[in-house]
């Protein structure tokens, strides 16, 4: 499976300091591209790999610790590292980014109403269309699968980052410093310093304006029968298909020890906000198809 990390708000600093270390620890295990996207100054900032499996840490990491400092502006992060259920190239790397929006995604997906851009085959960038047009309506009515996903969206006055997961996909929350992290496994959390609270509850949805959360709703995330040994690797497991044992362990282990962020906002006395901002149906750009990509929105 896919691993993801998204913060909810990233020092001003060097962000190689959360990037390389999360890239470090996503490696041992997913070998097909790296990824992260940030809130800065100019826009969204980017960087992603499509790598060969040949090293254990690419030496694209490394370079970027050590030869960059790109700042962003306290504003989200959100960091990928991909193990592929398809094509390995730039183009199916994640971050997908689309004008204002940037998204990262674990799992495997599929859609009869949403169509791969042009030299795109991953099935990340259906979710990521279905969230710009309608929100998590949009995904929850159209997307059928495994996932958990972050995404930034930049607007014109402020940036916000939308973090969901359906009823199987794990997805930790914790808190660094001041803010909400987000992770695929503990050790991502706990790897860059923070502290992990619990899984992030089935089935939910959260939208965060700097390091408070402005709203959360339930949402219906949708089984896709189709998908095969592709949604086994997804999830992690080795065997083409997933025994009744496992499902229901997988089942229990992804609704266990869930976190609510609805008391957080119902300590600070917060009624949810206006739907989301900016969504439109939107065709994304193509991504020039090299090695290596760097991008500032």
């Amino acid at each position: 499976m896919c691993k993801i990390l998204a913060v909810t708000s990233a020092p001003n600093e060097n962000l190689s300091k959360i990037i390389y270390p999360t890239w470090e620890e996503m490696s041992r295990t997913d070998k097909d591209g790296y990824g992260a996207a940030w809130d800065s100054n100019n826009g969204l900032g980017w960087i992603k790999s499509s790598y060969s499996r040949q090293l254990e840490i690419p030496s694209f990491c490394e370079g970027f610790s050590k030869a960059s400092v790109m700042e962003g502006n306290g504003g989200p992060l959100i960091v990928h590292g991909r193990t592929s259920t398809n094509d390995v190239c730039l183009s199916n790397t994640h971050p997908f980014v689309d004008e204002n929006f940037a998204l990262i995604h674990n799992g495997v997906v599929e859609s009869t109403k949403y169509k791969n851009s042009k030299g795109v085959t991953c099935d990340s960038e259906l979710i990521l269309k279905a969230f710009m047009y309608g929100g998590i309506e949009e995904v929850s009515a159209h997307i059928r699968g495994w996932y958990a996903c972050a995404i930034i969206e930049k607007t014109h006055n402020k940036t916000i980052l939308h973090v969901f997961r359906d009823k199987w996909t794990k997805l930790y929350v914790g808190t660094l410093d001041q803010a909400y992290i987000f992770g695929t496994t503990e050790n991502l959390i706990e790897n860059v310093g923070g502290e992990v609270i619990a899984l992030l509850k089935a089935e939910t949805y959260c939208r965060f304006v700097g390091n408070k959360v402005v709203h959360q709703q339930d949402f219906e995330s949708k089984i896709a029968t189709g998908l095969g040994e592709a949604s086994r690797k997804a999830l992690g497991y080795q065997h083409k298909y997933m025994s009744k044992k496992e499902r229901k362990r997988a089942r229990r282990y992804a609704n266990e020890s869930s976190y609510d962020f609805m008391k957080d906002m119902e300590d600070e006395g917060m009624n949810e906000l206006d739907g989301l901002d900016g969504h439109r149906n939107h065709e994304t750009n193509d991504i020039n198809p090299e090695d290596r990509a760097f991008g500032d929105y």
